[in-house]
């Protein structure tokens, strides 16, 4: 069996000459191949956070249960494969800071959103604003559904600290790509024509009859920006 890989030795083969040909341990044998290629296949899936960019949605959820990042801790509002992944590696540290604004901000950032958080202390000005109340103001580039803003509203709630309060949240619907370009042009002309000296008395006017022509084209560019905050 020396330089056999473990996907090319049978069972059979490790058992004594004295055994081998005996028809029920040669069906026991058979058996237990079927085991050993099981394992074989799922012996993989003992390598769990080195693959992670490669795991399959399934065992993602399995982990995602484990980790406790199921319903309004994030999984609900993973809309790809590539969302869970991120949450997924970013669970530990996002369970060590959550009640924070940090944790809020980050699974936003996790799952291709934006949010910008104001408590109460930062904004002195607005009478409005109570102890332990904060605002929030959900940027958003991707396409939402009917329940979006609930589940939303039930993140905040999960990931937010007891104290604190939700006193009011703006979402944003924004467009992203690349930069348009608008273009125009003008074109300006004019014709003049130059006909023969014409006397009064009656004299003909000379046969000769010159025409002039010109155009003028004026070309202009324009930019637009995109609007600055």
């Amino acid at each position: 069996m020396a330089g056999q890989t473990l996907a090319q030795v049978h069972f059979i083969d490790m058992l004594p000459d004295s055994i081998r040909q005996d028809a029920q341990v040669i069906a026991a044998a058979d058996t237990l191949d079927v085991f050993l290629h099981l394992g074989r296949v799922e012996m993989g899936n003992v390598l769990i956070w080195s693959r992670i960019d490669g795991m399959e949605e399934p065992l993602l959820s399995n982990l995602a249960y484990q980790l406790h990042l199921e319903g309004y801790e994030g999984w609900q509002m993973a809309e790809s494969v590539e969302h869970k992944r991120r949450l997924v590696k970013d669970a530990i540290k996002l369970h060590f800071y959550k009640g924070t604004c940090y944790t809020l901000k980050r699974l936003f950032e996790l799952i291709d959103m934006r949010g910008v958080l104001t408590e109460w202390w930062e904004a002195p000005d607005d009478p409005d604003f109570h102890p332990y109340e904060f605002d929030i103001d959900v940027d958003i580039s991707r396409p939402i559904d009917e329940d979006f803003y609930g589940r939303t509203l039930n993140l905040i709630a999960a990931l937010k600290n007891l104290r604190s309060h939700l006193r009011r949240a703006r979402f944003f619907l924004t467009s992203r790509g690349k930069s348009p370009y608008i273009g125009g042009s003008t074109l300006q002309a004019q014709s003049y024509t130059v006909y023969p000296y014409h006397t009064v008395g009656g004299i003909e006017p000379l046969p000769a009859v010159a025409h002039f022509g010109g155009t003028l084209i004026t070309d202009s560019t324009f930019h637009a920006y995109p609007l600055e905050n």
